[in-house]
């Protein structure tokens, strides 16, 4: 992990390859805290006697269930960050390298848009067609141009 430049580097991900993962300030910061915390330690989640969380699962686990979150896994963490992504205007081609899937068909089993995504997609239409149903603005034919 490198905060200074906000690259987290992993060595062996679940293809088998190496990768590198670019990550946002706010993280950096609170990665940054945690090893202060963690006393010079490889080790960036610990418990609060500062030794390794053992089973990451299980502790998070723990944790949805202490806040009262039904129904949600950690993986579920992923689709959400690749909504985000599309639904902020990232092209899926940037959001499958930052999530490191390997095609742009696992981009779009992840990538979700929500109703109210799609409701504001559907209101776009309406400015490009009038009440009849026309092209509301002028299109212009470029198939006889020459480039």
């Amino acid at each position: 992990m490198n905060l200074r430049e906000g690259i987290i580097h992993i060595e062996q991900s679940k293809s088998d390859r190496r990768r590198e993962i670019s990550i946002r300030s706010r993280l950096t910061s609170l990665l940054g805290e945690l090893k202060l915390n963690a006393k010079d330690s490889e080790v960036v989640f610990t418990r609060p006697d500062g030794k390794p969380v053992g089973n990451f699962r299980k502790a998070f686990n723990s944790a949805v269930r202490r806040a009262g979150i039904s129904d949600f896994r950690f993986h579920d963490c992923r689709h959400h960050a690749a909504s985000t992504m599309v639904m902020g205007g990232l092209d899926l081609v940037t959001v499958k390298e930052i999530l490191g899937h390997a095609s742009l068909d696992m981009v779009l089993r992840y990538a979700h848009l929500s109703p109210r995504h799609r409701r504001e997609a559907a209101k776009l239409m309406d400015t490009y067609m009038d009440t009849s149903g026309k092209m509301a603005h002028k299109v212009v034919d470029v198939s006889n141009k020459k480039y």
